[in-house]
């Protein structure tokens, strides 16, 4: 497998501030990215707990306050509702650069 032009000149440039031979780093490249990997889904999932925690912690304040209002709490947003699913089958794929992803109302300038 070929190395890009990028990737190889980032190469050079850690084992030159790291002292060590380009190899080494290859040699540890996918313990590291898993360890990476793994990292970032945790923080997700962690993330996404927390997210459902305060949506149904506010949901049941909104209907012991304000039962008179239910139609409009049961028509929260549908969108956010799918953005939250489509997180959670993104985590339970292991989809690390989040590609599974179709989020509704986003530009690529939105980057």
């Amino acid at each position: 497998m070929a190395i890009g032009n990028d990737a190889w000149a980032s190469l050079l440039v850690v084992a030159v501030r790291y002292n060590v031979r380009p190899r080494d780093i290859l040699d540890v490249a996918p313990l590291l990215f898993l360890i990476v990997a793994e990292r970032s889904l945790l923080e997700r999932k962690r993330r996404l707990r927390e997210i459902n925690a305060i949506v149904q912690e506010k949901e049941e304040k909104l209907l012991e306050n304000c039962a008179h209002l239910g139609g409009i709490i049961a028509a929260r947003s549908l969108s956010a509702d799918s953005q939250l699913y489509e997180e959670e089958e993104s985590l339970s794929k292991r989809d690390v650069f989040v590609r599974f992803i179709k989020y509704q109302n986003w530009n690529e300038g939105d980057a």
